[in-house]
């Protein structure tokens, strides 16, 4: 294995000593430039003709020029050695996370709040990375990781842990969203049992049973039993379910980025439980363009980022 290793650098060495040579077209310049003895280049050059089995320059006393066959090698060799350099660059670059593809999935609160924040950045200090993004619900993007096929996600809190690396890296209040047309669309300050007779649109819990519960909570700490009328898995289709009044709903307060006519949105009471979103990725076998992600999420949200343990 060394010696072929170690031909294969003669061989690079020769092509580069070839190239130098047709350039200048004068072995003292050409090694020279190559910072190499005028002897040492000659030998090269007779072992590169000697292993093609052809002249590649005709040389004397007064000049050098390239054969028809150094005229072919040289139009070859020249695309060979640029590709090995990419090639040695690229390898160099991927080692570094520079290059390469990444399969981030994120839900909807996600591409509000966080995504904005992470991707400028990174696209501008990684630009030969490939971000693949995909919308999906937080039990998707569970199964993407189960499967291989999702590298690192933006998903609701909590989940369970399993095989991944979990950190919250963005809190924001529920809030109370329901249709102008409600009897209590009107009320300047109200209470969560208030609410006690509407009934209400929720996010469906097998999209994401920890955020599904964190409501009901909210609900039956201020001894709310709701109504469930309709469960949905996109924040749109609530709030369009808000709308044609089926019933109100508690979501993440950017959720009125979504500027939906007919929907209403009101600040609930302070101290209860928060949404959470949080950044997921494999504990193992992470490549070098995720570990470079991950360094730029857990740079960008480093004020709010707490890790979760095992027992989350």
């Amino acid at each position: 294995m060394i010696i072929c290793w170690n031909k294969f650098q003669m061989e690079i060495r020769q092509i580069r000593s070839f190239l130098k040579l047709a350039e200048h077209l004068n072995f003292s310049r050409a090694a020279k430039n190559l910072h190499i003895v005028q002897s040492a280049l000659s030998m090269q050059i007779k072992h590169l003709e000697e292993e093609i089995g052809t002249k590649l320059f005709e040389r004397n006393r007064r000049r050098v020029r390239l054969t028809d066959a150094g005229k072919v090698f040289l139009e070859d060799s020249s695309h060979t050695l640029a590709g090995l350099d990419r090639a040695v660059q690229n390898a160099r670059r991927a080692a570094k996370g520079e290059i390469g593809r990444l399969r981030v999935g994120f839900v909807f609160t996600g591409a509000v709040v966080v995504l904005p924040k992470i991707l400028i950045p990174f696209r501008q200090a990684f630009r030969g990375v490939e971000l693949e993004l995909r919308n999906m619900t937080t039990r998707e993007q569970l199964i993407g990781f189960q499967d291989g096929k999702l590298d690192a996600g933006f998903l609701r809190l909590p989940v369970p842990q399993g095989q991944l690396t979990i950190e919250c890296i963005h809190r924001e209040p529920f809030a109370l969203f329901l249709s102008t047309e409600h009897p209590l669309a009107s009320a300047q300050r109200l209470r969560l049992i208030d609410l006690a007779n509407s009934p209400f649109v929720m996010y469906a819990r097998h999209q994401a049973p920890g955020f599904h519960d964190r409501i009901m909570r909210i609900l039956n700490g201020a001894g709310i039993h709701p109504e469930i009328t309709q469960e949905a898995s996109e924040m749109q289709t609530i709030l369009s379910l808000v709308a044609a009044g089926i019933g109100v709903a508690i979501l993440p307060a950017s959720v009125s980025s979504i500027q939906l006519e007919g929907v209403l949105m009101k600040r609930l009471p302070g101290g209860l439980p928060q949404s959470e979103i949080g950044f997921a990725a494999p504990t193992k076998d992470r490549t070098s363009v995720l570990e470079a992600f991950a360094a730029a999420v857990g740079q960008t949200f480093k004020p709010y980022r707490t890790r979760l343990n095992k027992s989350s």
